[in-house]
């Protein structure tokens, strides 16, 4: 009678529950190839979030040339004296 056409849908317990569902009910059932796409997926997010939440190594030198770059254009402005200037840049080069 598991032979019939309803046989790919009858587990072997001869209930009508998918085969892709444990004896737990709809608890879907993982093998370790599942498992181990879901650690790469994991790994992958992971990966992700560190790269776009973390500033990278070279940030302060980036920084530092930002800040170089405004202190010249208030010097070059008129806002700010020589000796400013040159404090300024003294304290970001330290």
């Amino acid at each position: 009678m598991m032979n019939g056409h309803m046989g790919s849908f009858i587990n072997g317990n001869g209930y009508g529950a998918p085969s892709g569902f444990s004896q737990f009910g709809m608890m879907p059932y993982f093998n370790s190839s599942t498992f181990i796409f879901l650690v790469l997926i994991a790994i992958g997010v992971y990966f992700l979030m560190k790269n776009k939440f973390l500033p990278k190594a070279n940030s302060r030198k980036i920084q530092t040339i930002e800040a170089e770059e405004i202190a010249k254009l208030r010097y070059a402005r008129g806002e700010i004296t020589l000796e400013e200037f040159q404090r300024i840049l003294k304290t970001i080069k330290s």
